[in-house]
């Protein structure tokens, strides 16, 4: 069995094909998917998709490219979303110190949560 442990089927360049994406995966032997996200505003799209498709889970998180997008999170939230059914992670996380898309002290501090 082939399980895609990282997709990001919520991104903006699968909008108008992500049916024939997840399609595809599935032709080509892909039994599970795991949809990572990667700002926790837009977990509830990412979530969606996992609800939608009984092979499809997610997770929740903010890549650090995104950390300044939410740098007051905190854990809390990050733990009560992980309890929707289909979670299976937290994440996105970790840090960027070769984009700087974020400050690395947002970055280091959204980490942390």
């Amino acid at each position: 069995m082939l399980i895609d442990s990282h997709v990001n089927l919520h991104a903006p360049q699968f909008a108008e094909d992500q049916a024939e994406v997840i399609a595809r995966a599935r032709q080509a032997g892909v039994a599970l998917m795991v949809t990572i996200c990667d700002r926790v505003s837009a977990f509830e799209a990412v979530h969606q998709i996992a609800m939608a498709h009984d092979d499809i889970w997610c997770t929740v998180g903010t890549h650090p490219h995104e950390a300044k997008e939410n740098p007051g999170l905190m854990a809390e939230n990050l733990i009560a979303l992980a309890q929707r059914p289909k979670v299976v992670g937290i994440g996105g996380a970790g840090l960027d110190l070769y984009y700087n898309h974020s400050p690395i002290a947002v970055q280091e501090a959204v980490f942390r949560q």
